[in-house]
């Protein structure tokens, strides 16, 4: 039996910015089409553990009940990813429709900190037909995910005896649980 608490831990700070140009007449209008990609996670947090709970009493029938008990489990927290307002016809009249390349107008900041709505609808208004909208690729973020996954688990040992180099043979029984 051992009394052993394994822990890996990692925090991952990334940030992937992207030029996507338009295919038409906004070509050249680079500051547009330059933001976060969409697969842009900023901060990335993971922790598992394994933990062997020390339990032992020296009877062969209790041990086989109480000994060789696991709890192990991962986190896993991550930020949310960018999204973005376009439209998806073709406002600028540039023969183009749902090319995802038309903005709409931007008036007021689009991030709403609140449970009730992710983000202010009112911000963004639709340019005069045949113009340009100003908003750009700029990012809205998504809300950020959290996940806990854990086990707990028993393992009865059968024999002494090694079955190949470092290994020994046991069964055991596992329930997972995993909490978003």
């Amino acid at each position: 039996m051992s009394n052993t608490l394994r822990v890996f831990l990692s925090k991952s700070i990334f940030v992937f910015l992207l030029f996507l140009p338009g295919f038409y007449s906004t070509t050249w209008d680079t500051r547009r089409f330059r933001g976060p990609a969409s697969f842009d996670i900023r901060h990335l947090f993971h922790a598992s553990y394994v933990y062997d709970i020390p339990v032992a009493t020296g009877s062969r029938l209790l041990d086989a009940v109480i000994a060789h008990w696991n709890i192990s489990g991962a986190v896993s927290v991550q930020s949310g990813v960018p999204t973005y307002v376009f439209l998806t016809f073709d406002n600028e009249n540039v023969g183009v429709s749902d090319s995802g390349q038309e903005f709409p107008n931007l008036i007021v900041n689009p991030v709403i900190p609140t449970i009730q709505k992710w983000f202010n609808t009112s911000a963004y208004q639709l340019p005069a037909f045949g113009t340009r909208g100003n908003a750009g690729k700029h990012a809205i973020y998504s809300d950020s995910l959290a996940n806990w996954d854990t086990s707990l688990s028993k393992r009865w040992p059968l024999g002494s005896k090694q079955a190949a180099a470092g290994e020994t043979r046991a069964i055991e029984f596992r329930s997972e649980f995993s909490i978003c």
